[in-house]
């Protein structure tokens, strides 16, 4: 705390907590102290005092703030009394959250427990025998991976885990395949250092200076290599700025980034040097003076290694092309899916929080005037969103009382109609607060317990303290969340202090100028606050924000992944050209074809392909069906996505092998034949 008592600073109403950035922003920069007791003018309508000045929240939490208004001034309004009601602890609000401090080793099952005994004694709701409620505390650090209790206005957007363990694995895997061809083309071009290393241990060098020799080149490669992926990486992050939720850079004056940077050198240089490395410096130096390694790396050990190295590389391949596939017709199928509303052109704008009923009444009658508005709907907020409200309802089933988690929203008596929403049975709420009528959506009705949606018309609800309201109508199912979530319950009712405007406006080249007029409307309305529309498409694409920017990195790691094998393959079979030259003058002169010659090279690496492809199938179905779980609807991905990322890899791996193939199938036997 900067100025201000952290005990009696937010006790009151009409009290705030600014940071010190957010007091600079209003006030310029004065000392925190001379704040205290300054007014700020919330909506035009509520002023509030100056009670502390604190310092901003660290760079990397989760909760981002500026301001803190006291709970109790929420509590004062009588338009959000009710849910901002330390006793209505059957709601739940992304706009205000709970925090409890524990003595450090205090067990979250001791806290849960006694939370349901603080409920029973504060709530009162033991009278009931039939109505049972439990909670549970989720930790801070977990708010960082979860949703499960809202987000809060201005926080970062939450990290998928999953996602983020896929990433990593996918960069892990790139990394240990960049390390296996440099292993393959190290160890296949050991013979080129037979002679060498022959040499050096004839004049009396050790095994052990050798391996610390070709070691040593091998940690020098790598040093360049990471020299060059610094700035590499820096560029890279510009590039995928627009992928991330923040922008991120290089902590260059991190000591810590500068030790995973030599750490990494050490491992990789170390792992990728190795076994190349024993390799060549087990030659025996009779047999490399004799020439007689002039086959080393197409036999034995080496060659069974290489295989496999290669085998693993094209695997990767095919796993990442088939997994991206299957990432990119989900998205597909996630956008394209039918929400069962009409969203096309649909534009929310949220008015002040207390701003007067007046002003949103003569903006509303504004719009209600223009052409280019085709409809326009009062409503609690949009019918699409991340965030919602829940309330639990009691009901009869039986003998036994039930109680039901359900999702609320609200507005005037166009609600549907604006989404061109027809009822499946009974009508729209009355339009007013005292007929307490309720429509439901089908998936309610059979939580409920009727098997036919149009049973439930005339169905009490109860909220508690005798506040009962009747079901009225019947709404179809629509996805109102995203398709991660099955259809949940949901509850509409007369809701005339709505504070959100639904508009539709026409998407064709007249919707800039629509924009541009609902701004100036709005301007004349509300002059100091900014003006933000909501569109409902937009909505639905950052649902699967995650979903995008996984598609987009794994198309990036599959072309890397599929040209760091190919350069690999490429490679190596130049090195299978040279070493089998000989062989192919002799087929030559002997009347072997171009085809001949070709089929011979390339068997071998397309029946590698072909194992490879067995491999990575199975592990391919497994990861995505993984994925897939995260979706209550999803996509079902028939074998020909598998096949085609086979053929993929195979058509690609053909290429890179055609090209030296058919150069080597066409060299003039002589060529090859002349030192014999």
């Amino acid at each position: 705390w900067l100025a201000g008592n952290p005990r009696t600073a937010l006790e009151d109403p009409y009290q705030v907590v600014l940071t010190e950035a957010q007091a600079q922003a209003y006030f310029g920069t004065q000392p925190p102290a001379t704040l205290l007791n300054e007014t700020l003018l919330y909506s035009d309508t509520l002023t509030f005092t100056i009670t502390g000045i604190v310092q901003p929240p660290p760079y990397r939490t989760d909760l981002h703030f500026t301001e803190f208004l006291s709970f109790s001034t929420f509590q004062a309004i009588p338009q959000y009394r009710e849910g901002f009601d330390e006793v209505n602890w059957g709601s739940t609000s992304s706009s205000s959250q709970t925090w409890l401090k524990l003595k450090e080793g205090y067990p979250l099952a001791s806290l849960n427990v006694q939370l349901d005994s603080l409920f029973e004694v504060a709530v009162g709701f033991t009278e009931d025998p039939g109505f049972t409620q439990h909670f549970e505390a989720q930790s801070l650090a977990d708010i960082h991976f979860s949703t499960e209790y809202g987000i809060f206005s201005g926080s970062r957007p939450t990290a998928n885990r999953q996602s983020l363990l896929v990433m990593a694995s996918v960069a892990l895997a790139l990394l240990l395949i960049a390390i296996f061809n440099f292993v393959n083309l190290e160890t296949a071009q050991s013979v080129n250092k037979s002679k060498e290393v022959g040499v050096r241990k004839v004049l009396g060098g050790h095994r052990s200076d050798l391996m610390g020799r070709f070691l040593t080149d091998s940690l020098l490669v790598t040093g360049i290599a990471v020299i060059i992926s610094v700035p590499l990486a820096a560029l890279g992050l510009q590039y995928f700025e627009e992928f991330l939720p923040e922008p991120v850079s290089l902590p260059y004056q991190s000591p810590y980034f500068w030790g995973f940077l030599i750490a990494l050198l050490l491992v990789v240089g170390i792992m990728a040097g190795a076994y190349p490395t024993w390799v060549v410096a087990s030659f025996q130096p009779i047999k490399a003076l004799k020439n007689r390694y002039n086959t080393a790396g197409s036999s034995g050990g080496s060659a069974r290694l290489r295989r496999l190295l290669i085998g693993f590389q094209f695997a990767f391949s095919q796993l990442l092309i088939v997994g991206t596939l299957a990432v990119v017709f989900q998205l597909d199928f996630l956008m394209s899916k039918d929400l069962g509303l009409d969203k096309e052109g649909i534009v929310h704008l949220y008015t002040p929080w207390q701003g007067a009923v007046q002003d949103r009444d003569r903006l509303l009658n504004t719009l209600q005037k223009e052409s280019l508005v085709q409809d326009v709907s009062i409503q609690r907020f949009a019918l699409i969103q991340r965030g919602w409200n829940t309330q639990v309802v009691e009901y009869q089933q039986g003998e036994e009382i039930q109680d039901l988690s359900v999702n609320t929203n609200g507005g005037d008596t166009t609600f549907l109609s604006f989404y061109n929403l027809p009822l499946s049975a009974g009508r729209m709420y009355a339009s007013s607060e005292q007929s307490q009528e309720v429509v439901i959506n089908e998936t309610m009705a059979q939580n409920l317990g009727f098997e036919l949606a149009a049973d439930a018309l005339g169905f009490p609800l109860d909220f508690g303290d005798d506040d009962v309201w009747t079901v009225v109508g019947i709404m179809p199912d629509i996805h109102f969340q995203s398709l991660h979530k099955n259809i949940e319950p949901m509850m509409l009712n007369y809701t005339p202090e709505g504070r959100a405007l639904a508009m539709r406006v026409p998407l064709d080249d007249r919707m800039e100028t629509a924009m541009d007029m609902l701004e100036g409307h709005w301007s004349e309305v509300y002059p100091e606050n900014s003006f933000n529309p909501v569109f409902m498409d937009e909505t639905v694409r950052r649902f699967y924000q995650n979903e995008r920017q996984m598609s987009t990195l794994a198309s990036v790691a599959t072309v890397i992944a599929v040209l760091i094998s190919c350069l690999g393959l490429f490679g190596l079979i130049s090195f299978s050209v040279v070493q089998r030259s000989k062989e192919m003058g002799i087929r030559k002169v002997l009347g072997a074809s171009i085809a001949n010659i070709s089929q011979l090279l390339s068997r071998e690496f397309l029946l590698l392909i072909g194992l490879s492809f067995l491999v990575a199938t199975p592990l391919a179905y497994w990861f995505i069906s993984q994925w897939m779980a995260d979706f209550a609807f999803q996509l079902s991905i028939g074998w020909w996505v598998y096949g085609l990322g086979g053929i993929l890899s195979a058509t690609v791996a053909l290429v890179t092998i055609s090209a030296k193939v058919w150069q080597a199938s066409r060299t003039n036997p002589i060529e090859s034949l002349r030192n014999e």
